[in-house]
């Protein structure tokens, strides 16, 4: 038993004049009566004859001093516990990320979110009066929805605004964020309502006397799709595709994948996973048109017929987004049309790789001339014998027997008859070529102080790629003009190779997904007079058709950032004439493990006041007894039991 305010209790001391004057007798005073036999009888029967008679006056007594001490206990702040005399501030952390759109457990079709939010009303509305109260939402990043009070209906009002996301959770951020909230306060606690997210709700609090950790849900089985994605092999002529699925469960499952190209059933593949099995796939997926891909997990049906259910149903799809096979725009820098007929007799050998309607030359004298917005426009700048003194900010450039200015390199002493000492076979630009179709009879090595070199002869490298943000340059020091034999074998297979390993980077301005709630930014710098970009969400199944929204983005320095991605699916950003596609999913394993502790941790029972009398302060329960008695007092005052 305890007090939070003992002054009250000094109260108590009206009971002495409440006892002294009900025991005060009224001194009876004399008068004379015409008839004493009638004044006599009538007096006889007011008389105390018995013990009831005698404890009717003692019963008004007891109540008028039960009345007392209501009143006195309400005044002092009466409670049974000592944690009422602590003023708490209680920061409710509610997990709100995609976790918690899980089922509770497997025989509960309630989500943990939605058992979260009941868990946290009843602590508000179980809370002592003298606790304050805030509202912390812990999705990917952390918000307070209400400050520190003691009013339940803002409190109330705070939990009704919380919403679940299908992003990654951030509760150790969102524990970090209650600290600088409860920097001042004498009893802080901080209570993360929340599943195992991961394995950091138990470990924050077993590392932290502050935050207590009320586990929500149970174990429940879960099948994920961890990795989808699909990357085009110009050399080859291939879509890979790759498909990671995990059992996140400690039994076997059987689902079946079923996968999509722009809304057309592509192949379904049957999975057997054994229990925490992470399987991998590998699938040469032919879609020369491209388009957005979907991959969906099925789950059989149940011994009565009803489908398949699974933990979580967001991890369950899955998108990807393949570029379509396209033609590349050439741009031939060369001294004259002679110099430059040789180049194009070997982009016509590549095919329908090659755009021969875009295709274009120039010269040196005029390329300085040219916009940047014109050479952004080909997907590569071909520089034969002769070079800028520096090259755009941007772009893919080949560079043949020519070093432009501006490079971490200086080209050395020619070489005549030169010999191949080192061909990395490993290295994209050498794919399928053969030492003894290069034999030019001259070439140009370089010093070097940066680059990556692929091809050397005994004077130094003569075939470097030099990798910058935003810029790739292909630097083969070959006099491929004087060998013909060289310009119409290799030199097919070296081009092949070279917009392959550009295009890999170039295809590449976004990343191919992303997680729900991070920014789409690009990975390339854009052209300087590029001043916007349209970003839109794909609804429909084309090639970025049927957008729920649309939305202009300004571009500047190069640079723009797109945050509405909450919603995972299917992203494009046009950028000019030309669209990107990009996704947005999940793939994150600890929001897709479902699993819990057998046993949550302690829950502070100071902490749990959900019930009518020892859960709440109770001077308004003592108030309506002091009130409640007085009303007993005057009911039997006026029937007449006590007087």
């Amino acid at each position: 038993m305890s007090f939070a305010a003992p002054a009250g209790i000094w109260l108590a001391l009206v009971a002495v004049p409440v006892v002294v004057l009900y025991l005060l007798k009224i001194r009876r005073h004399r008068r004379t009566v015409p008839y004493l036999r009638l004044w006599e009888r009538l007096v006889g029967e007011r008389q105390f004859t018995t013990l009831f008679r005698r404890l009717q006056k003692w019963l008004s007594l007891l109540l008028q001093l039960l009345i007392l001490a209501s009143i006195v206990l309400a005044f002092a702040a009466w409670t049974l516990s000592d944690s009422f005399l602590k003023e708490e501030s209680v920061v409710l952390v509610v997990d709100t990320s995609a976790s918690m759109s899980g089922r509770t457990a497997p025989d509960d079709a309630r989500t943990r979110f939605e058992s979260a939010v009941q868990r946290a009303r009843e602590l508000v509305e179980g809370r002592s009066a003298e606790d304050r109260y805030a509202v912390v939402a812990a999705g990917a990043e952390p918000e307070v929805l209400q400050g520190f009070t003691r009013s339940t209906l803002r409190l109330r009002e705070a939990l009704d605004r919380l919403t679940p996301t299908r992003a990654s959770g951030d509760l150790p951020g969102a524990v970090a964020l209650c600290r600088d909230l409860l920097a001042d306060a004498e009893h802080p606690v901080i209570l993360l309502l929340s599943d195992v997210a991961g394995g950091s709700a138990p470990e924050l609090a077993a590392a932290d006397d502050v935050v207590r950790w009320l586990p929500v849900g149970r174990s429940t089985p879960n099948v994920a799709i961890r990795r989808f994605q699909v990357r085009r092999n110009i050399a080859l002529g291939t879509d890979d595709l790759l498909l990671v699925v995990a059992n996140e469960s400690d039994e076997p499952r059987s689902v079946e994948v079923e996968i999509a190209v722009s809304g057309n059933l592509r192949t379904v593949l049957p999975l057997e996973l054994a229990a925490r099995e992470v399987k991998t796939e590998h699938r040469d997926l032919g879609a020369p048109v491209g388009g957005f891909l979907e991959a969906r997990l099925v789950h059989p049906a149940g011994a009565d017929g009803t489908p398949g259910a699974d933990g979580l149903a967001q991890d369950d799809v899955a998108f990807a987004a393949i570029e379509p096979a396209k033609a590349f725009r050439v741009l031939l820098v060369t001294r004259d049309e002679a110099e430059q007929a040789p180049f194009l007799a070997a982009l016509e050998a590549l095919g329908p790789l090659i755009d021969r309607d875009e295709t274009a030359g120039t010269t040196p004298e005029l390329w300085p001339s040219l916009p940047p917005s014109t050479i952004a426009g080909y997907d590569l700048v071909v520089f034969v014998n002769e070079a800028p003194a520096s090259l755009p900010a941007t772009g893919r450039f080949l560079c043949l027997h020519a070093l432009p200015g501006g490079l971490p390199a200086r080209a050395a002493a020619d070489e005549q008859a030169p010999q191949i000492t080192e061909l990395d076979r490993d290295h994209p630009m050498n794919r399928f070529l053969q030492e003894r179709s290069l034999r030019p009879p001259g070439a140009r090595p370089l010093d070097l102080t940066a680059g990556d070199v692929f091809l050397s002869t005994a004077g130094g490298p003569v075939g470097v790629v030099f990798d910058a943000p935003g810029r790739r340059v292909v630097y083969v020091g070959l006099d491929l003009l004087a060998d013909l034999f060289f310009l119409q074998v290799a030199f097919p297979i070296l081009l092949r190779n070279a917009l392959a390993w550009m295009d890999e980077e170039a295809t590449r301005m976004l990343e191919p997904t992303y997680r729900p709630g991070e920014p789409l930014r690009p990975r390339l710098r854009l052209p300087d007079d590029v001043r916007e970009a349209e970003v839109g969400r794909a609804t429909g199944l084309g090639a970025g058709d049927g957008t729920r929204e649309r939305t202009i983005v300004p571009v500047r320095d190069g640079r723009f950032t797109f945050t509405d991605t909450q919603e995972p699916g299917r992203y494009w950003v046009r950028v000019g004439d030309r669209a990107y596609r990009t996704t947005v999913n999940l793939f994150d394993a600890a929001e897709s493990d479902l699993t819990m502790p057998d046993a949550g941790g302690p829950v502070d029972p100071e902490l749990e006041r959900s019930g009518f009398l020892f859960g709440r302060d109770l001077w308004p329960i003592l108030a309506l007894v002091a009130l409640g008695l007085w009303l007993c007092e005057w009911l039997l005052f006026h029937r007449r039991v006590t007087e």
